[in-house]
C-alpha cells in the first residue's frame, strides 16, 4: 500500500473492506475521483492489521459475508481494539439490515447498490461524524 495513503490528509479517508477484488477496486476507485481518500483491504484481518497500524479511517465500508473473518467479527474485534469508527454495512445477505441494526452501524446497503446511493450514506456518515 502507498505509504500516501496512510496520511492523514483533508479529504474524508474511507476503509473499504470486501473479499471482491474488482468490487473493492472499483470502490476505492471511485471514492478517490469524488473527493474522498480510500485504503481498501480484502477482509477483516487485513483491516483490523491496518486500524491496528495506526489508520485512522473517516468510516469504513464493509462487507458482511467474508471469509475468515466475517463483517460481524470484523465489527466486534474492531470495538474491542478501541477503533470506533462509523461504518456502512454492504452485502447481499438478505439479513444485512438486521445486522447493522444489531451492531448500531451507521448504515446499509444491499449489494447490488447504486453507487450514487453508496456515495450518499458515506457523504451523510462523513457529516454526521463532524457534527
Amino acid at each position: 500500500m502507498p505509504p500516501e495513503l496512510l496520511d492523514q490528509h483533508q479529504n474524508p479517508l474511507i476503509l473499504v473492506v470486501d473479499d471482491e477484488m474488482a468490487l473493492r477496486q472499483l470502490v476505492a476507485k471511485l471514492l478517490t475521483k469524488t473527493g474522498f481518500g480510500a485504503v481498501a483491504a480484502e477482509g477483516g484481518r487485513e483491516a483490523l492489521a491496518l486500524l491496528d497500524g495506526g489508520l485512522k479511517p473517516d468510516a469504513i465500508i464493509l462487507d458482511l459475508l467474508m471469509p475468515g473473518m466475517n463483517g460481524v467479527e470484523f465489527v466486534d474485534a474492531a470495538r474491542a481494539s478501541g477503533h470506533d469508527v462509523p461504518t456502512v454495512l454492504v452485502s447481499a445477505s438478505p439479513d444485512a439490515g438486521d445486522e447493522a441494526r444489531r451492531l448500531q452501524l451507521a448504515g446499509c446497503l444491499r449489494k447490488p447498490y447504486e453507487i450514487s446511493a453508496l456515495l450518499d450514506l458515506v457523504r451523510r456518515v462523513i457529516r454526521a461524524r463532524a457534527a
